[in-house]
C-alpha cells in the first residue's frame, strides 16, 4: 500500500519540540493561568507535528495493510486514554456531587468514543469556566485526532498510484478550504472554529506539507548552518510570542495559523547538527517528549480534582508546582508500566488487545450512560447536599420561564401570569434578561389570586444592549423589537414597569460592565425610551454576583470541609459598591429627567445579615441559583421589599 523507504531522518528535535512548543504550553496554560495566555494553541502545534509523523509514516514504513496502521495508531493512544477515563471516573464518582457527576457522564460516554469534540460543541464554550472543573475536557482534541487518523491514510490509499504532485495538489486544496472555513468560524466566534474537524484540518495538513518539503529542501542550507539556526530561532521566538501575547491579538484564525506556520519552519529546518539542535534534543527534553502524550492526558484531572475538592477558584503558586510534579511522575510511570508494554505485540497479541479495547470502551460508554440517567448517583450523599446542588434545575428551567410571544396580540394570552381572567390592567409589566425570570416563582407567590402582571422577560436577552450578528441571539432582537413596538403603540402607557438585567456574567466581579462602550450607552437609550412610554418604571439594581456557583460551594463544604456544618459566604460591601457606583450615577442621570425610578437591592444583600459584607446565604438558605441568578429564596426578599414599598399596591 505505501512506499517504503529506509528512514534516514533524525527526528529527536521532534519528539522534543511535542513538548516544548506541543505539550507544555498547554500544561502550563490550565496549571498557571496567565502565565502564557497563549499556551492553548499548543493543542495546534500538537496536530502539526501529527501531520507530519504520520505522513512520514505512510510514505516511508511498508505495512501489511491498512488495518496494521491503524492498530499501530490505537496502541499508541487508547490505552493510556482508557486508563486516565476509569481513573478519572473513579474519582469523580467519590468526590463529585450529583449535578456534576451528571455532566460528567454525559462527557464520559462521548470521550470514551472519541466524540467529546462535538459534546462540548454543542453544550458550552472553548473557554467556559465551568470547564476548568471538567477532569476529561481535554478530550475533544483526540476525538479530532482520530479523525484524522482515520480519514488521512484513505485519501493516501486512494491517491496511492498518482503522482506526488497530485497528492500534494489535494494537500493544498484541502488546507486552504479548511482554513477558510476556521477564518470564517473566527469571524463569527463559533465554537466550531475549536471542536470541529472541518475547521482543523488544515492544520493537519501543514504537517503533512511539512513532510514533502522537508524531504525536497532539507539540505539546502548545510553550507551556511546559521541559516538555519537564524531561522528556528526566529520561528521559537515569534511563536513564543504569540503564546505569551495571543490575548491582545484580534483575529485567532490569523494567528493560530503563524504559529502552526513557525512550527512547520522548526520540523524542517530544527535538525541540522548545531547549538539549536543540541539543545533541543538534550535528553530531558527527549524524556519529556517521549512521555508528553501522557502529560496531556493526566495534567487536567489532576488540576480538576485539586480544585474541586479544596473548594479552589485557582491553584497556589505551591500547588501549581506540586500538580506539574505529580504529572511528570504518573505520566513516567504510565508509559514504564503500562503504554510500553501494550505498544508491543509480544506483550499483548492483536485479539488480546481488540478484546480489552472493545470492553474498555463498551464499559466506560455504558458507566456513562448509567450515571447521566441516574443523574449522577444521587444517594452517595445525604439530603441536605442534594438539595444544595439540586439548584442547577432552577437554572435549566429559567428559559422555560420566559415569555417568546411572537407579536403584540399574543403578549396578554401566552405571558399573563397570577390571577387569571382578571378584567382589571396588569399590575406591572416585567422586563429584563434571565435575571428578572428568576423573579417569576416568587412573584408567581405573592400574585395568585390576587392580581395579573405581565411576564416580557426573555432570558440571555439583556435589554437594549445591541446584539452581534448570531443564531443565538436573534431571537433578542426579535423580542426587543417586541417591546419598543408596544412602548410606541402605548401599551406601557398605564402599566408600570419592573425592570431587571445585568449585561453577562461575572460582569460585576471582574468589573466588565463598561459604562462608557457603545452596548451600554445603547441599553441607556433603550431605558430612557421606555421610561417616557409609562408612568413608572421601576429597576432593581444588580444584585451581588460571584465568581462561583453559590449553591455548589455550600454543598462541596457541607460535604468535605465543614462536616455538615453551614457557613456564610460574603463579599466586601466596599468592593461591590465601588463596582455599582458609576453604573448608578448613569442610572440616577437618567430618573432625573423621566419617570424611571431606582431600587436598591444592596439594601437587602450588603449590611442586612453581616455589617460591610454582601452575603450569598443565611445559615438556612442560599440565595442564589447559581453565580448571579438569585433562588426563590434570594427572589423573595426582593419581592417582601417590593411590596413594603407599595409597588403591588394595597395588598396582604
Amino acid at each position: 500500500m505505501f512506499v517504503k523507504k529506509k528512514i534516514t531522518d533524525h527526528l529527536l528535535h521532534i519528539t522534543s519540540m511535542r513538548a516544548y512548543i506541543g505539550v507544555f504550553p498547554v500544561i502550563i496554560f490550565h496549571i498557571f493561568p496567565g502565565w502564557l495566555p497563549g499556551g492553548f494553541l499548543g493543542v495546534d502545534v500538537f496536530f502539526v507535528i501529527s501531520g507530519f509523523l504520520i505522513t512520514k509514516i505512510l510514505f516511508e514504513q511498508k505495512f501489511l495493510s491498512i488495518f496494521e496502521f491503524y492498530e499501530k495508531r490505537a496502541r499508541r493512544i487508547i490505552p493510556l486514554v482508557l486508563l486516565v477515563l476509569t481513573i478519572s471516573s473513579i474519582i469523580a464518582f467519590i468526590l463529585f456531587l450529583p449535578s456534576d457527576l451528571r455532566v460528567f457522564s454525559r462527557n464520559l460516554s462521548a470521550s470514551s468514543l472519541f466524540l467529546s469534540n462535538w459534546m462540548y460543541f454543542f453544550t458550552t464554550g472553548y473557554m467556559a469556566p465551568s470547564l476548568d472543573l471538567d477532569p476529561i475536557v481535554h478530550t475533544w482534541s483526540l476525538g479530532i485526532e482520530f479523525f484524522f487518523y482515520f480519514t488521512f491514510p484513505l485519501i493516501i490509499l486512494i491517491l496511492r498510484n498518482y503522482k506526488i504532485k497530485i497528492i500534494l495538489t489535494l494537500i493544498l486544496i484541502i488546507l486552504i478550504i479548511s482554513f477558510l472555513i476556521n477564518h470564517h468560524y473566527s469571524t463569527l466566534n463559533d465554537p466550531a472554529i475549536f471542536f470541529g474537524y472541518h475547521g482543523r484540518y488544515w492544520e493537519f495538513m501543514i504537517g503533512s506539507f511539512s513532510y514533502f518539503l522537508r524531504k525536497n529542501f532539507r539540505y539546502i542550507n548545510q553550507k551556511k548552518k546559521w541559516i538555519n539556526d537564524l531561522f528556528v530561532i526566529i520561528s521559537i521566538f515569534i511563536i513564543l510570542y504569540i503564546f505569551l501575547f495571543a490575548d491582545r491579538f484580534g483575529d485567532l484564525s490569523v494567528y493560530t495559523f503563524i504559529v502552526c506556520f513557525f512550527s512547520m519552519m522548526i520540523i524542517i529546518l530544527g535538525d541540522n547538527v548545531n547549538f539549536i539542535h543540541r539543545l533541543i534534543s538534550s535528553n530531558i527534553f527527549i524524556f519529556l517528549g517521549t512521555i508528553s502524550f501522557g502529560m496531556y492526558l493526566w495534567h487536567k484531572p489532576i488540576i480538576a480534582f485539586s480544585l474541586y475538592y479544596f473548594d479552589k477558584v485557582k491553584l497556589s503558586l505551591f500547588d501549581m508546582i506540586l500538580v506539574f510534579i505529580l504529572t511528570i511522575v504518573l505520566s513516567a510511570i504510565s508509559y514504564k508500566f503500562f503504554e510500553s508494554p501494550i505498544r508491543n505485540k509480544k506483550s499483548l497479541s492483536t485479539k488480546k488487545f481488540s478484546i480489552f479495547v472493545i470492553i474498555g470502551i463498551t464499559s466506560l460508554f455504558l458507566l456513562g450512560v448509567l450515571g447521566f440517567k441516574s443523574n449522577g448517583f444521587p444517594k452517595r450523599f445525604d439530603q441536605r447536599v442534594v438539595h444544595l446542588d439540586n439548584q442547577w434545575k432552577a437554572v435549566s428551567k429559567l428559559p422555560n420561564l420566559g415569555c417568546s410571544a411572537a407579536n403584540i396580540d399574543l403578549v396578554f394570552s401566552q405571558c399573563s401570569r397570577g390571577m387569571m381572567f382578571s378584567d382589571n390592567l396588569p399590575k406591572f409589566i416585567l422586563l429584563g434578561d434571565s435575571h428578572a425570570t428568576s423573579l417569576i416563582e416568587a412573584l408567581d407567590e405573592i400574585a395568585k389570586d390576587k392580581f395579573t402582571y405581565i411576564n416580557l422577560s426573555s432570558p440571555a436577552c439583556g435589554l437594549g444592549f445591541i446584539l452581534k450578528k448570531n443564531k443565538e441571539l436573534s431571537k433578542c432582537g426579535k423580542h426587543l423589537k417586541l417591546i419598543e413596538n408596544m412602548s410606541t403603540q402605548g401599551f406601557f402607557k398605564d402599566i408600570p414597569l419592573l425592570v431587571y438585567t445585568l449585561k453577562h456574567r461575572d460582569s460585576l466581579l471582574k468589573n466588565v460592565y463598561e459604562i462608557n462602550n457603545e452596548q451600554f450607552k445603547s441599553h441607556l437609550d433603550f431605558l430612557d425610551m421606555l421610561s417616557k412610554k409609562t408612568s413608572n418604571l421601576l429597576l432593581l439594581e444588580p444584585t451581588p454576583a460571584w465568581n462561583f456557583n453559590i449553591p455548589k460551594k455550600l454543598a462541596k463544604r457541607t460535604r468535605f470541609l465543614d462536616q455538615g456544618e453551614f457557613y456564610i459566604i460574603t463579599q466586601d460591601e466596599e468592593k461591590f459598591t465601588q463596582i455599582m457606583t458609576p453604573i448608578m450615577k448613569k442610572y440616577k442621570k437618567l430618573s432625573n429627567n423621566s419617570s424611571l425610578e431606582l431600587f436598591y437591592t444592596s439594601n437587602i444583600f450588603c449590611g442586612e445579615f453581616i455589617n460591610n459584607k454582601c452575603s450569598a446565604n443565611t445559615k438556612d438558605q442560599s440565595f442564589y441559583m447559581d453565580d448571579n441568578h438569585l433562588s426563590i429564596d434570594g427572589a423573595r426578599l426582593i419581592i417582601k421589599e417590593l411590596k413594603v414599598s407599595g409597588f403591588f399596591g394595597d395588598i396582604e
